[in-house]
């Protein structure tokens, strides 16, 4: 089956905890029996050669410098950040592509303005570190260009939890840390967008019924 009205590509956003894989893999598994579905995460795309070949640059730069030698530059990790960038916009294009051609697109950590802290652009925000050289401003321009290119999903969901409830579900990561990221979703005036926000705070098999009524209307 196809829906009536062609593909959808849908966002399902929320912070650490608030049980995003849990509920696409839930969502993939109901529309997969009458469906073409996919399912991507965009805060960790598949990193191309490129990626990879930068990452292992970096490994050896720690290591030389653990050993009191002298590291290769900074822009080299600026670079790492351009190829995520880059690694992000090819899979939103592939999961694009699946949508527009009738498919059912579910993606996580999917890159918008209002959880840009999560899944964005991040070199701006290192350039008042000794950074601000021709070479890193080219770079951070060459991000930017990247996320601009990833154009809004079809459908935005937000699965929103109190960010101390986040903690306690997510303790494989320190607190603190899920408790900051949890907060810029939670923080945050969904009431300003398009946006369905579902209450990811009750019992699993709520949310996902709460999940399945909006996709299905989406549909």
């Amino acid at each position: 089956m196809r829906p009536a009205h062609g593909g959808r590509l849908i966002a399902l956003l929320g912070g650490d905890g608030a049980g995003k894989t849990t509920c696409t893999a839930e969502l993939a598994r109901w529309l997969g029996a009458q469906l073409e579905v996919r399912t991507a995460h965009l805060g960790r795309p598949p990193r191309s050669w490129t990626t990879l070949f930068i990452g292992g640059l970096l490994k050896v730069r720690r290591a030389l410098r653990r050993n009191g030698q002298q590291g290769t530059p900074g822009v080299l990790e600026l670079l790492r950040l351009v190829c995520t960038a880059r690694d992000r916009y090819l899979l939103f294009m592939k999961m694009r592509r699946f949508a527009e051609a009738g498919g059912i697109a579910l993606c996580e950590r999917y890159p918008v303005p209002q959880n840009r802290l999560l899944v964005g652009p991040e070199i701006a925000r290192l350039l008042g570190h000794g950074r601000d050289t021709p070479i890193a401003r080219w770079l951070m321009h060459l991000e930017q260009w990247y996320y601009r290119r990833i154009t809004p999903p079809d459908v935005v969901i937000v699965l929103l939890v109190d960010p101390e409830l986040a903690v306690r579900r997510k303790t494989d990561e320190p607190a603190d840390y899920v408790r900051a990221r949890s907060r810029i979703i939670w923080e945050t005036d969904w009431q300003a967008t398009s946006a369905r926000v579902v209450d990811a705070g009750r019992p699993l098999a709520e949310v996902i019924a709460a999940l399945k009524g909006i996709v299905w209307s989406e549909i």
